[in-house]
């Protein structure tokens, strides 16, 4: 395995469009946002296992980016954590859970590969976000994992669409 310096992971995590960031929109430079606390250690593996499938799922015109890992019959989805970065931050959770479940993350709107609107940042579009995921990634009813801000689109998920919620 290969590990990258926190810098080079906060240089990498910053948004390609600095000027549609939440945090450059109130004068806080993403690199202070994105250090690496220090008891991460000097190092950290940002890289994803190779996608078995990805795509886009829309939402109101807006794309967001989707890959899915592993082939198992049980699936699993990981919802990003913050807006600033994309799902590299979950890439340990993906690497390990890809050896029992098919697990399928997605870079939140504003990150990553999917589209970066000057609005539409509420926790409604979140969920919205984590609906089309489920649905254009074809998971049917799944395991949910978050952490951080991600954990409310979970608890919405599961309390609003039930049928898409397996635990």
């Amino acid at each position: 395995r290969r590990t990258i310096s926190s810098a080079t992971a906060a240089a990498r995590l910053t948004p390609k469009r600095p000027e549609a960031s939440f945090f450059n929109c109130h004068g806080v430079p993403p690199s202070t946002i994105l250090a690496a606390p220090s008891h991460w250690g000097p190092t950290m593996d940002l890289r994803l296992p190779e996608a078995q499938a990805s795509g886009f799922a829309d939402v109101a015109g807006v794309r967001i980016a989707w890959r899915s890992f592993g082939q198992a019959e049980s699936t699993v989805l990981v919802i990003p954590t913050w807006n600033f970065v994309d799902s590299r931050v979950s890439a340990s959770v993906v690497a390990d859970l890809s050896r029992s479940f098919r697990v399928v993350t997605f870079d939140p709107r504003g990150a990553g590969h999917s589209d970066r609107p000057a609005t539409g940042y509420r926790h409604e579009d979140h969920l919205s976000d984590a609906i089309a995921v489920t649905q254009a990634a074809g998971l049917g009813r799944t395991s949910v994992i978050a952490g951080s801000a991600g954990a409310n689109s979970a608890a919405q998920l599961a309390a609003r669409r039930p049928d898409l919620v397996e635990r």
